[in-house]
């Protein structure tokens, strides 16, 4: 009987009956048992990365029927980072959540509008290359092949593609603030605009300020009444001319020569030099003079410095206290003056007859060193940005960044140039949030602003039940912080309680 089977089936040796059940069993079989383990790559906030790790995930994880939903949800908060893990943060690790968490981050991150802004930068972007290289001409062959070949994975068509490259020349070239307002209104649809698109909203963009412009030129500007007024001024970035008196490049206005004479003898000094009697400028005559501003003393159409009956050594009515630095009269060299964006101080204004109460807050500021303190801050909108008093720099052992900035105060006096500054982070003194980061320039001190007696206005009406940002708005304390208008906005909130005329009004912000 075995030699008749063996006409029927020959035997086989056992090597050959290996070969022959391996090679009718399963590929994946083989594959997983012989080839090393597969490691997930993490996945951050970079959307080029997006579609790599899509196809991975899906390959290895998803399509893997040996997983149930709870592991790959496990693997998929495993492989995520930073605004990417945000994005499902909040997402409970749950079989349930799987689907949701997978479809929250396609939906963030599978934008074939992103996508193909991204390859087009890689292609129209390329460095030039400086000279003769091998290297050089192999690494551009590289970028230009996955770039393309990037581009042919999002299947546009020639003439889409055409029109999507047009699309991302023409936005590139426009300002940031029209670039933004194309990123908003474009941001709504994940699909590619088109040229039609972009047209639509050049021309709509330009009517609008066409029709702005138009409307705010045939406003007429309004005049300054009689009353004493505190104003902050802004200088410009351009330096100054000579001054006729000393030569040194600073206005008229705060030349030592000039503010050592008696008030007939500058006078004399404006007639001289053919200067304006009311703004001290040179070119026109004071019934040609369109400032709005007159003498502080009697409202008549002269300087403040040219008024006979008071002069700046003898005046005890008004005073003005301006930032402390702001009281240097020296003139700025050209080397700062041309390399630095001059900000702008306030005004700080004291008189007799009345007390001015300014917006002030204790609030805790901290630095990266992981020192915090609560300190008295002033919040001023006429400051373009935050200053820090040196004694707080100091406590708070922030690394300092060299950052040489020129200031100029009202009057354009120059109050003198600084170069150093600190990040630090401002919250209230109840709470760590909400918490905002502001590069502040570090002076060695900021305002001698002290307001005079003030009677007990938490007892007014209108102030009642509110908790207040500075629980004795009239104290003497030191200022060691000014908020200025970089992080005015951030801090401020809505809510405005008004009393009658005189009395103080309360602005609701994150410090009270």
């Amino acid at each position: 009987m075995a030699e008749a089977l063996e006409e029927f089936e020959p035997p086989v040796s056992p090597r050959s009956a290996l070969d022959a059940s391996l090679a009718h069993a399963p590929a994946s079989a083989f594959s997983l048992s012989h080839l090393p383990p597969i490691k997930l790559p993490p996945f951050d906030e970079k959307h080029d990365d997006w579609a790599s790790f899509r196809d991975r995930f899906h390959a290895l994880i998803i399509e893997n029927r040996d997983l149930n939903n709870f592991a790959r949800m496990h693997f998929l908060q495993s492989c995520l980072k930073g605004r990417a893990a945000d994005c499902v943060g909040d997402i409970a690790i749950t079989g349930e959540n799987f689907d949701v968490a997978w479809k929250a981050l396609k939906a963030r991150f599978e934008s074939k509008r992103r996508l193909l802004n991204i390859h087009l930068a890689s292609l129209l972007n390329l460095t030039a290359i400086p000279k003769e290289s091998a290297a050089d001409l192999i690494s551009l062959r590289d970028k230009v092949n996955l770039a393309v070949a990037s581009l042919k994975q999002l299947e546009r068509s020639p003439a889409e593609l055409w029109t999507d490259t047009l699309v991302y020349i023409i936005s590139n070239q426009l300002d940031p603030i029209t670039r933004k307002a194309w990123n908003v209104k474009s941001s709504d649809n994940d699909e590619p605009p088109s040229f039609a698109d972009l047209m639509k909203f050049l021309d709509s963009r330009a009517r609008a300020l066409e029709d702005f412009s138009s409307c705010q030129s045939g406003k007429t500007s309004s005049k300054y009444s009689s009353e004493n007024k505190v104003t902050a001024a802004t200088a410009s970035k351009s330096s100054p001319s000579a001054c006729p008196l000393c030569k040194a490049r600073h206005y008229f206005s705060v030349c030592s020569t000039f503010l050592k004479s008696s008030p007939n003898q500058r006078r004399d000094l404006v007639k001289v030099h053919k200067r304006c009697f009311n703004c001290l400028s040179h070119g026109h005559a004071i019934k040609d003079c369109k400032s709005n501003f007159s003498c502080r003393t009697c409202q008549q159409r002269h300087h403040s410095l040219l008024h006979l009956a008071s002069d700046s050594s003898s005046n005890h009515e008004s005073t003005t206290d301006a930032s402390p630095a702001s009281t240097s009269t020296d003139p700025p060299s050209p080397s700062t003056a041309s390399e630095t964006t001059v900000q702008s101080l306030s005004t700080l204004t004291k008189r007799s007859k009345s007390s001015v109460l300014l917006a002030t807050a204790w609030i805790t500021v901290g630095s990266a060193a992981g020192r915090s303190f609560m300190v008295r801050a002033l919040l001023d909108q006429g400051f373009e940005i935050t200053f820090v008093s040196e004694r707080l720099a100091q406590n708070l052992r922030a690394k300092r960044v060299v950052m040489p900035v020129s200031i100029s105060a009202v009057g354009c006096v120059h109050a003198g140039n600084f170069n150093k500054a600190m990040l630090i982070s401002v919250s209230s003194r109840d709470s760590p949030s909400p918490s905002f980061r502001v590069t502040a320039l570090i002076m060695k001190s900021l305002t001698s602003y002290s307001p005079q007696s003030v009677g007990d206005i938490s007892s007014l009406t209108h102030l009642a039940e509110l908790r207040w940002a500075d629980p004795n708005p009239g104290s003497s304390d030191a200022i060691d912080v000014i908020i200025g208008a970089d992080l005015f906005s951030d801090v401020i909130l809505e809510g405005v309680r008004k009393g009658g005329v005189g009395e103080p009004l309360a602005q609701n912000s994150i410090f009270g």
